[in-house]
């Protein structure tokens, strides 16, 4: 059974761990293939960690402060952005596992430094998950279906040719309301506080479920579609079995 997960609420800010328990930083950011002219489905090929991954994310003049910051204060041999290749993950919980031991990330400093091969500064090539969370998505009419809150992952197959276990977008997850969204209570299977959940599911569900074959451009942080919002499926919640989920440990494992 082919395992998903969504990216922004399941993967980004978790803590990275080794092999040996050490904390050997944090998600900050995905990279993804590009998906050229065709618009291939992205692959996801690394972690990418760092105050340079962080201030990407925010697209606003706060992060281009930070990075700028990162820039001034961090000693020049200092990494401010590195490259986890997604075939070390070993598994995916409330943390993410890695396959490797600190030792071998060379960290320092309380965080992974680019050192060995496993870890490298990001391709210039590729495609980051933050480009595409908050995007506008608009119709083939031009109206404004929302902007993206997440994206969608599935896993349909173990590792093949060093790209990693097989991770690729699916779809993405789009709606005017964003901060419910964020925290992923307009997803069923999210449990939480019941008053939040109360709150935010009296405002109603206005998302959509955008699936890749439906996109027809991607530009300027905006994405244009063909057809409606009317015609887009609403998210289906992430069932426990569709994670592949270990109940004593609640996480799945990454297959090979």
């Amino acid at each position: 059974m082919a395992r998903r997960l969504d990216a922004a609420l399941e993967l980004l800010d978790r803590q990275l761990i080794d092999s040996d328990g050490t904390l050997a930083g944090k998600v900050d950011d995905l990279e993804l293939t590009d998906p050229g002219g065709n618009l291939e489905q992205p692959r996801v090929t690394a972690i990418l960690s760092g105050p340079a991954a962080l201030g990407g994310r925010l697209h606003t003049p706060v992060g281009r402060w930070l990075a700028r910051v990162a820039d001034r204060l961090l000693a020049p041999d200092h990494d401010q952005l590195s490259r986890v290749p997604f075939d070390q993950v070993e598994a995916v919980a409330t943390d993410i596992r890695l396959r490797v031991a600190a030792g071998e990330l060379g960290v320092g400093a309380g965080e992974a430094r680019v050192r060995e091969r496993l870890i490298g500064r990001i391709a210039g090539a590729a495609m980051r998950l933050s480009e595409l969370l908050g995007a506008k998505v608009v119709d083939e009419h031009g109206h404004t279906v929302g902007k993206v809150h997440d994206v969608r992952l599935v896993q349909e197959g173990p590792q093949a040719g060093g790209v990693g276990p097989g991770l690729r977008v699916e779809g993405l997850l789009v709606g005017r309301r964003a901060l419910g969204a964020r925290f992923g209570f307009d997803r069923g299977s999210v449990r939480g506080p019941w008053l939040l959940k109360a709150v935010f599911g009296s405002l109603g569900h206005d998302g959509h479920y955008l699936p890749w074959g439906r996109i027809r451009s991607i530009r300027a942080r905006q994405i244009c579609i063909t057809g409606t919002a009317g015609d887009l499926p609403r998210p289906e919640p992430l069932a426990e079995v569709a994670h592949h989920r270990e109940p004593a440990e609640g996480s799945w494992r990454i297959r090979t």
